[in-house]
């Protein structure tokens, strides 16, 4: 119930543009107290439920997310957390040599402090991946190049059965060339 020209409504609010200094300064300080309470592990867990789960790739995001960034990141106030941080996070990954892995754990954490900037119950306004370009930090993404060994090409073979289909069309190769 609204009390008449107080401006007020049953909650207490003001809907005036004037406020107290003193009502500022308490909002303030709950704003700052939210900021330092809120930790990366605890917004990390939020997206991961809220945003990561049910997507196609969901394991693997969710993997990397808790190997790369929950261990150096985990206990900080996630407002705390600034882009030389983030830049020194995903250049100790690049140099392991995991360059690939540099970029997937760049992305993730771009997505991650965007998508809790939009909810704006985190406390955050600005992410510290902002304007980190990923070509310039870690160099442009190359595929990943990989060889199999003989052992692990058996191995491939003898699961999908293609070596039994391999040596049948090479026995039948020679049949037809002898006759």
């Amino acid at each position: 119930m609204r009390r008449p020209g107080s401006g007020l409504d049953n909650g207490g609010t003001s809907f005036t543009k004037e406020s107290t200094p003193k009502a500022e300064e308490e909002r303030l300080r709950r704003i700052e107290l939210r900021k330092q309470q809120t930790t990366f592990a605890a917004v990390a867990e939020d997206y991961l439920e809220l945003h990561v789960k049910g997507q196609r790739r969901a394991s693997d995001s969710e993997r990397e997310i808790r190997k790369e960034l929950l261990g150096p990141l985990g206990d900080r106030p996630i407002a705390s957390i600034t882009r030389e941080d983030m830049v020194l996070l995903v250049d100790s990954v690049a140099r392991r040599p995991a360059p690939y892995l540099a970029h997937i754990v760049l992305g993730h954490a771009r997505s991650l402090f965007n998508w809790a900037i939009n909810r704006g119950t985190y406390g955050l306004e600005t992410s510290p991946c902002d304007r980190v370009k990923p070509a310039a930090l870690i160099g442009p993404k190359q595929p990943r190049q990989r060889i199999l060994s003989d052992d692990e090409l058996r191995a491939l073979w003898h699961v999908s059965g293609i070596r039994n289909r391999v040596l049948q069309t090479d026995k039948l190769d020679r049949k037809t060339q002898s006759a």
